[in-house]
């Protein structure tokens, strides 16, 4: 019995110490796809799914590629950044990044109907 547990607690320390390397236990070492790369993101609004994964952004033609980090690096001609908000693909891992913006009507006084103006500029 306790040859099993011991065994047991190796395995989940084997396993803590393999994600602590992970490009997810360390994606905040790097910079943030909505903020570096211009056009990467699509605005969308405040319900957005949370994603929080490293990213491989490839600038080729005739449109730039985004994908999951599957392995330790990305391919070359790829930089790797962090995606907060997005969906990703599962079949071919390809990567739609979200940049959520505030709901406008939130704001005091955007969406509250204001004072009309005069009917006529001239005062009669």
């Amino acid at each position: 019995m306790r040859i099993s547990a011991a065994l047991g607690s190796s395995l989940v320390l084997l396993l803590v110490a393999g994600l602590v390397g992970s490009p997810i236990a360390n994606a905040t070492t790097y910079r943030d796809l909505c903020g570096a790369v211009p056009g990467a993101c699509e605005y969308t609004g405040p319900e957005v799914p949370l994603l929080e994964a490293v990213v491989c952004w490839s600038r080729s033609t005739p449109t730039p590629t985004l994908k999951l980090m599957t392995g330790a690096a990305c391919p070359t001609g790829a930089w790797p950044y962090l995606a907060k908000y997005g969906f990703v693909d599962p079949l071919t891992l390809d990567v739609t990044a979200y940049l959520p913006l505030d709901d406008a009507c939130s704001r005091p006084g955007l969406c509250q109907p204001g004072i009309l103006a005069p009917s006529t500029t001239t005062g009669d």
